[in-house]
């Protein structure tokens, strides 16, 4: 289609819009999807030369449907149709006819090589068919561009890092997202994750998106829909119409009205959400929004309110962050000093067990030195010695088996110690958010517990198998003593003590 054929059709669209504000014999329904413009009009068949379809131009991209008197008419395509059929006869006939006219969008805006573009007739149209979640992006790294055909309709070429609204005509080219605004949008998506409600499926719901980049704040329904999407992610309940709950340190219903909002307060309500747009601690900082939202604002406010609050309501958020900082920073504090000290105990723990140990080993040696094992060793063969000898071997291998045991379960004892430990070390949540990996368990391990547990580990594994020989030592002399036979533990004993 040429541009001739082109600039005539909007035009004609223009015009046919307002072509009967002051009739009362003609009506006009028009509606508008993001594919196509579709009139309705209903008047009598005598009335067809007011009509503006006798102004409509040929087009492959216009069809009209004829409805007369609740027929459709295939034959007829135009006015004249019915002036031929009807003859003079037609200015006396008052069937009623309904005319319904169908323009394709998509040759208007086929010159632009753009992934991501629409076109509409008026700023509203295009924001009803945003509300009604009618448009997508074909390619998400591209931004989107909307054409509108209403000269009257805008005051300024609005842009974003995500959104370009232009006239219809004007030249544009296409534009990626930037990747900072990518980066902040996928954060955003990764912090709300597990809010059902809160989640962004188009970035027509992302507050950013209505932030103008090219100072153009004087669009009402741009400022409107920067504030709904904002709200509609800080509020606790979105009720619908425009009107949000907020909890904070008092329960308040905020409404929003269409009206423009200076540059100042866009700016700032685009820096509150900054504010929140934080993966690791977004909950405390919501919650700060939130209080302060509470304080500033009650159920009356609106969004004249909020434009006399906005630079305070920023001011007081970034105080009471920096409050909430200073306490955070003086409980990391504390919990590291508790931390670090626990630590200390538990090495002091394990170097109790250790001391343990070597009193074990003590006992143990000082009791193979026993004046009964020593006496009796001398006199072995006599029956009555012999018979005491069995006893006192017998207590001394259930005595190393109970020693070896204990030994043995003093591990669990370590490994309960270690445990209460490293729990205590991950429910510092303080610690898990600042993510100080100089105060994580392992690091912490590393460098207080790592030598004591090793000098532990090899006293209580030589212990085990020093206790383990002396238990099969003995038990070698019960039975060489019992049974008179397997000779040789007596014997090598014999030649250690010069017997």
């Amino acid at each position: 289609m040429n541009l001739d054929e082109k600039s005539q059709v909007i035009k004609f669209i223009n015009n046919y819009k307002t072509a009967y504000e002051n009739s009362n014999s003609i009506s006009l329904n028009c509606y508008e999807t993001p594919q196509k413009f579709k009139f309705e009009e209903q008047l009598e068949i005598s009335n067809i030369d007011d009509s503006y379809l006798n102004n409509m131009p040929e087009s492959e991209h216009i069809s009209s449907i004829f409805v007369i008197d609740g027929d459709r008419h295939e034959d007829i395509s135009k006015m004249d149709d019915i002036r031929e059929q009807s003859g003079n006869t037609y200015k006396s006939k008052t069937d009623i006819v309904i005319i319904t006219i169908t323009i394709n969008k998509s040759f208007l805006i086929e010159e632009y090589e753009l992934n991501n573009k629409y076109i509409f007739s008026t700023l509203k149209d295009f924001f009803y068919s945003v509300s009604s979640n009618k448009l997508s992006w074909t390619l998400s790294l591209k931004k989107m561009n909307i054409f509108l055909i209403n000269d009257n309709d805008y005051l300024c070429e609005f842009e974003s890092d995500f959104l370009n609204i232009k006239p219809y005509g004007c030249e544009i080219k296409e534009d990626d997202i930037n990747e900072h605004a990518l980066e902040r949008f996928m954060k955003f998506n990764k912090i709300y994750t597990i809010y059902e409600d809160k989640k962004i499926r188009t970035y027509f719901d992302y507050p950013l998106t209505w932030l103008s980049t090219n100072e153009c704040y004087e669009l009402v329904y741009v400022s409107k829909n920067l504030l709904d999407s904002f709200f509609k992610i800080i509020c606790n309940n979105d009720l619908g119409e425009s009107k949000y709950l907020i909890r904070g340190h008092k329960a308040i219903t905020v409404e929003l009205i269409d009206m423009d909002i200076p540059k100042e307060t866009a700016i700032q309500v685009g820096e509150l959400f900054d504010f929140i747009l934080d993966d690791e601690k977004h909950h405390d900082k919501l919650n700060i929004l939130r209080n302060t939202l509470t304080i500033f604002l009650d159920s009356n406010s609106s969004t004249s309110t909020l434009i006399e609050t906005c630079e305070e309501i920023l001011k007081s958020v970034k105080y009471n962050f920096n409050l909430y900082i200073q306490d955070k920073v003086k409980l990391f504090l504390e919990q590291k000093n508790k931390l670090l000290q626990e630590f200390i105990n538990t090495t002091k723990k394990i170097e109790d067990l250790t001391n343990g140990l070597i009193a074990q080993i003590r006992t143990v040696l000082l009791s193979l030195l026993g004046t009964i094992f020593l006496s009796l060793i001398g006199d072995i063969n006599k029956s009555k010695t012999s018979a005491i000898m069995n006893l006192v071997l017998l207590s001394y291998i259930f005595y190393l088996l109970v020693n070896m045991i204990l030994i043995w379960k003093q591990l669990q004892q370590k490994e309960a110690l270690l445990y209460s430990l490293k729990n205590y070390t991950q429910e510092l949540g303080v610690i898990g958010e600042n993510q100080d990996n100089n105060l994580s368990y392992a690091s912490l391990e590393k460098k207080y517990l790592k030598k004591h547990l090793d000098i532990y580990s090899n006293y209580r594994k030589w212990m085990l198998l020093s206790l383990g020989g002396l238990i099969l030592l003995f038990i070698s002399l019960y039975i060489s003593n019992m049974f008179d036979f397997f000779p040789w533990p007596k014997e090598l004993i014999k030649i250690i003590i010069g017997y």
